[in-house]
């Protein structure tokens, strides 16, 4: 139970000063850094992290042991398999000063392994975990990405849950007591076969149970042992978001955690006296950085300098991504729903930014063509992904799918008879409901044409605004098909306007029309009251907040729409440029039949 190379961490020192390859790059090696109080699974742990391992010669274990001398002696029955890649630190339970600190200590063990996987003392692992952590990271669209969740359950020995995934997601701010600031509390859904999604799903918080990433994140954001337990998940999530890091949970089962805290001892049982003035400048600590509540107790503040924000994006821009706004202490649905884009308002840059398409088609066979457009005119194909409603009769509409899809695996499909759509609305739903986290939602019609490079253009625009809550439509100019684009004169544009209110002959609110104006008199964004509905295009966020109404058929849609997005204080606007184009059918075609 001694020591192996015991190193101190020093309070405000980082131990990374430098990152050394250890392995051929194809095979890098993996720190697992632990935290140990009196935890007899801890010896279990380890076994099974080498046992499962793919490659468990680039495997190196850092423990911080928190133990008691008389007592404690059955946590240390099994030897370790591979004593030389077990570094450890050994301390007195009494001693300890909390989860944070003995992360901080275990940290300090890292010997310049690329990749550091954080967890717990009490888990259980995947076969082959370290390959299965190591191809995830590479299916993340950041190169800052940061893979994290609350695993399913193991009961001791070995019986793992392997139905589905868990998945995180913010539940309330509790109420301020007597001495102690407000807490913002998680919780976790699961997700099980078949609904597993292909690809790590985006998330807008941390586990520190399982936290896996480069290990120059735990160089740029260092753990911060002033943090007690409750809430150091949530200011390393603030902290390393803006530096710059996202946040991503995978998609299949990899580690399993013991949930049930029954089964160990626990630090804050063993020294309560000394818990809680922790626990109480350890929260005030918290509510300070975040800015739920201000404290100017010195003794909670204690190189709080070291322990804070980057510079790559605010905490400001956090809260618009994450749907928590600390100040107000209230969630927005997309942070209680667990739905995240994979970045803010303004930081996806326009080569980065994934932007999912929403298209709702009857009988049209003008989709097949207007994905082949899209896909052909955008800057960057790769990162567009189309999801469609199909409504058709299978015996009548075979010409509908002529032409096959240039890129299939980012085409989703819902089908449905035509017999039994129950409208236009109701299509745009059932296509939203195949997106998959990306940044931005372009909702539109299927019988569209685009402008060369308009995925850009349309994320450069809608930057432009610099509102986290803008929202692009446009009244768009015409095509016949096959290609014949109707054009505004040179120097022109179209907008926006109302034509007429609602009659008995036609049951909607208002009639909109499209008007043409000089493109001098326009901004790349200008504000207007109404939504057309062939033409949304805002960030995914908006999915959640805002849903498409589906018991809505057709008519009326724009209008309530429009309505119900301002109210939640979303801003409209028109681009000053053409960006796409609309078949507009001719007045013989029965426009209550067809969308």
């Amino acid at each position: 139970m001694s020591a192996a190379n015991p190193v101190s961490l020093l309070v405000g020192y980082g131990p990374f000063s430098q990152l050394n390859d250890c392995a051929e790059p194809a095979q890098p090696c993996i720190f697992v850094s632990i935290p140990s109080y009196r935890d007899a699974e801890t010896q279990w742990t380890v076994k099974d992290l080498f046992e499962k391992a793919r490659y468990p010669d680039r495997v190196f274990v850092g423990i911080c042991w928190q133990f008691d001398h008389e007592q404690d002696a059955h946590c240390f029955v099994e030897p370790y398999s591979r004593p030389a890649q077990v570094r450890v630190i050994d301390l007195p339970a009494a001693e300890s000063r909390g989860a944070n600190w003995a992360r901080s200590q275990a940290m300090s063990l890292w010997q310049g392994e690329p990749y550091v996987l954080m967890i717990d003392a009490h888990m259980r692992f995947e076969r082959h975990w370290d390959e299965m952590l190591l191809d995830m990271l590479q299916q993340c669209p950041s190169n800052d990405a940061v893979l994290t969740t609350f695993p399913t359950q193991y009961t001791p020995p070995d019986k793992c849950d392997r139905n589905g995934i868990k998945l995180m997601a913010f539940r309330e701010f509790t109420a301020a007591s007597a001495g102690a600031p407000p807490k913002l509390r998680y919780r976790s859904f699961r997700i099980k076969p078949p609904e597993l999604p292909t690809a790590p799903v985006p998330t807008a918080t941390v586990a520190h149970g399982f936290m896996f990433a480069s290990a120059r994140l735990f160089q740029a954001v260092l753990i911060d042992p002033h943090i007690y337990f409750f809430g150091d998940e949530l200011t390393f999530a603030t902290r390393a978001w803006t530096h710059g890091w996202d946040f991503y949970s995978p998609h299949r089962p990899v580690l399993f955690h013991l949930w049930d805290r029954t089964t160990r001892p626990r630090h804050a049982h063993d020294q309560p006296a000394g818990v809680r003035l922790l626990r109480r400048r350890s929260a005030a600590r918290v509510a300070h950085l975040v800015g739920i509540e201000r404290c100017t107790d010195p003794h909670a503040l204690v190189e709080l300098a070291q322990y804070g924000f980057g510079s790559k994006r605010s905490l400001r821009e956090y809260e618009c991504f994450s749907g928590v706004d600390f100040k107000n202490r209230t969630l927005a649905p997309h942070a209680m729903a667990g739905k995240f884009g994979r970045a803010p308002a303004g930081i996806v840059s326009a080569a980065e930014a994934r932007i999912f398409i929403a298209i709702r088609s009857y009988r049209d066979e003008q989709t097949q063509w207007t994905l082949k457009n899209l896909f052909a005119a955008a800057s960057k194909p790769h990162r567009v992904t189309v999801g469609i409603c199909w409504q058709f009769e299978p015996s009548q509409d075979a010409h509908c799918f002529a032409e096959i899809y240039a890129y299939p695996k980012q085409v989703r499909v819902v089908g449905t008879l035509a017999s039994q759509t129950k409208g236009g609305c109701w299509a745009h739903e059932q296509a939203l409901a195949l997106a998959q986290g990306e940044d931005y939602v372009l909702i539109i019609d299927s019988h569209m044409r685009f402008v060369p490079g308009w995925d850009e253009k349309l994320i450069n625009v809608i930057v432009s605004a610099n509102d986290p809550k803008a929202v692009l439509t446009a009244w768009l100019p015409g095509y016949m098909p096959p290609d014949t684009l109707r054009a505004p004169p040179a120097g022109r544009v179209r907008r926006i306007a109302v034509k007429k209110f609602s009659h008995q002959q036609h049951p909607s609110i208002v009639h909109l029309k499209g008007i043409t104006v000089a493109q001098e008199q326009m901004a790349a964004v200008n504000p207007t009251p109404f939504l057309v509905a062939n033409f949304i295009f805002t960030r995914a966020s908006i999915v959640d907040e805002v849903p498409v109404d589906p018991h809505i058929h057709l008519y009326g849609e724009e209008i309530t729409l429009s309505a119900r997005l301002w109210t939640h204080g979303y801003t409209l606007y028109e681009p000053g440029e053409t960006l796409a184009y609309h078949y507009w059918k001719p007045p013989a075609v029965n426009a209550l039949d067809l969308y």
